[in-house]
């Protein structure tokens, strides 16, 4: 089994290549999805409509620095700061959360720096 930092580095990887497959493969069948305005989408086919949305908007997903892991029954928290670079031109930065338990991630969420 992969680790919890090895499964969000490979869901980005992902993310990034819009790999449906590779992505829908490191989720677990009911993870939630969170967006910046509160929007929650659950399920595999969330991770479908996560890479549908970052391909309209071209988005590309970086690592700023290292991840920080928290365990809590079962569930390893692994929050890591990263850039996100829009239309190839603007970019947030911000800190992507991702719950990860038995080598799935269950939540994600991208919160923007203010």
């Amino acid at each position: 089994m992969d680790s919890p930092v090895t499964v969000t580095r490979l869901f980005t990887e992902a993310l990034n290549a819009r790999d449906h497959e590779a992505a829908r493969a490191l989720v677990s069948d009911d993870a939630e999805f969170y967006g910046v305005r509160g929007s929650e989408i659950r399920g595999r086919d969330a991770a479908d409509a996560l890479l549908d949305a970052a391909a309209g908007l071209d988005l590309i997903v970086t690592r700023t620095g290292q991840e920080e892991l928290q365990q809590n029954h079962g569930v390893t928290r692994v929050t890591v700061p990263v850039r996100e670079r829009i239309h190839r031109r603007d970019s947030l930065d911000g800190t992507t959360v991702f719950d990860v338990q038995d080598g799935l991630i269950t939540t994600y969420e991208t919160l923007p720096n203010d």
